[in-house]
């Protein structure tokens, strides 16, 4: 197994035009993960903090999913701003994680001073446990309940990766974990 911690300032690069880009959020330090092909015009994400480095990197594309490793207000606050900007993206999470992101308590913002609920609850799809999410051309993605830190996590796993949410020095921060016993992955020279 390979585990790759990726930083703000190098992307991860495969063969098939992808690459992963994670952003450090202003709020709590919590990760903000976006997997882009410019040949194919779309991109994805894991989870959502600043918005301005998102926008940015996903300008141009079509964002077809959030997905959540829980709905804590750092992982979250972005929201808004996206799914405004990006009219046709949905967001994924689970039953639970839809009522934090409807509820300014149980997804805490209301003790950061930045009460947030979701402008667009139409736009949440709720995916049950052992279910795919289909991001681009049969990259399939798989939600695994894994309630522990708060009862809203998963862990999405694909064939290559695991994204999750791990708690490291009291700050939660999402790592890519690469499976493949020869990763398709290679670092950005």
């Amino acid at each position: 197994m390979v585990v790759t911690r990726l930083n703000d300032h190098m992307p991860l690069k495969n063969t098939d035009g992808w690459s992963v880009y994670r952003i450090t959020n202003s709020i709590l330090e919590s990760a903000t993960y976006v997997a882009k092909n410019e040949i194919l015009g779309l991109c994805w994400m894991v989870d959502c903090g600043d918005e301005k480095p998102v926008l940015e990197l996903t300008d141009g594309l079509n964002l077809k999913y959030i997905l959540l490793t829980h709905a804590h207000f750092d992982h979250i606050y972005g929201l808004n701003d996206i799914l405004e900007a990006h009219r046709e993206t949905h967001v994924v999470t689970n039953d639970i994680g839809k009522e934090m992101l409807l509820d300014e308590r149980k997804n805490m913002s209301k003790y950061h001073d930045a009460p947030f609920v979701i402008a667009h609850p139409e736009r949440v799809s709720v995916i049950e446990n052992g279910s795919f999410v289909d991001l681009a051309e049969g990259l399939m993605m798989k939600a695994v309940f894994t309630p522990g830190h708060n009862p809203s996590c998963i862990t999405w796993v694909s064939n290559n990766i695991i994204l999750q949410a791990m708690l490291i020095s009291r700050i939660l921060r999402p790592y890519l974990i690469s499976l493949a016993e020869t990763s398709i992955w290679q670092r950005n020279q």
